[in-house]
């Protein structure tokens, strides 16, 4: 006779099920940006477009929900695998007139030539080449500790990652003080004619350049107490720091016309 088999009973398993939006549930992270009343929005663009690849009318987009609704969210990452589901996104092409550009007084004496491949070539003045020379020798003016990973986060949380941040920043800020150090020595970059000078640069050098520029803008901008005319708050001029608004506006000029020739068809 065949063994009889009790068979078992496995405990009931209970599921208890999560309810909400997608976002709620995954970890992930978002990518902000903040409005301030320094960063030119023709710049903003542009880094838009370097960083994250993204077309022209998108990178407007974003840069104009920046300007007008003081934030936006640039990117939108969970830890799903599927890529198909990160990022959010759309697209407006920004009227050309509402582009904010540096004041300059004068004679524009920094002037773009021609792009000839990768090699940009600007035309400068003798007066603007010490100009140049002597706003780009303040390089580096921004603190490490002014760039946050998070506005609202605990300090205690972000604190290993934001020193991460910063050292990275600072490996950066030293590689593009050594480019600069080679600038500036670099006394053949500078081709004497009879307005001035020719001064070439690569592709390479106009984005480090970039960086150097915007940095001593900003920082001009914090040594200045950060005014904002919006809020209320002028700049408030005196001896000692009127060095820093010149080289504010001298910088913002100087990113145009990068902009200018990196926008122009090779």
């Amino acid at each position: 006779m065949a063994e009889t088999v009790e068979p078992v009973v496995l405990p009931e398993i209970e599921k208890e099920e999560k309810t909400g939006a997608q976002n709620e549930l995954e970890p992930g992270y978002l990518v902000i940006c903040w409005d301030d009343p320094v960063n030119l929005m023709a710049y903003v663009t542009h880094v838009f477009q370097v960083v994250f690849a993204w077309p022209k009318p998108k990178a407007e987009f974003h840069m104009l929900q920046v300007h007008n609704q003081g934030k936006s969210v640039l990117i939108r990452e969970s830890m799903d695998p599927d890529p198909r589901k990160h990022g959010t996104g759309g697209t407006l092409r920004a009227s050309v007139a509402e582009l904010q550009s540096a004041r300059h007084h004068g004679a524009r004496r920094v002037k773009f030539i021609k792009r000839d491949g990768d090699q940009f070539v600007f035309q400068v003045g003798k007066r603007e080449k010490r100009l140049l020379l002597e706003v780009l020798k303040l390089y580096p003016l921004v603190p490490a500790t002014h760039h946050r990973l998070s506005k609202s986060a605990d300090a205690k949380q972000v604190a290993e990652n934001q020193k991460l941040l910063e050292e990275a920043l600072a490996e950066r800020k030293r590689e593009n003080q050594r480019q600069l150090l080679a600038l500036l020595n670099d006394e053949p970059r500078f081709r004497e004619t009879d307005g001035g000078y020719q001064l070439t640069l690569g592709a390479p050098q106009m984005e480090w350049l970039f960086q150097v520029v915007n940095d001593i803008r900003v920082g001009s901008w914090l040594v200045l107490g950060e005014p904002d005319e919006k809020k209320g708050k002028p700049i408030e001029l005196n001896p000692k720091n009127a060095r820093y608004y010149a080289a504010m506006e001298f910088c913002g000029y100087l990113q145009m016309t990068l902009l200018e020739a990196l926008e122009r068809e090779a």
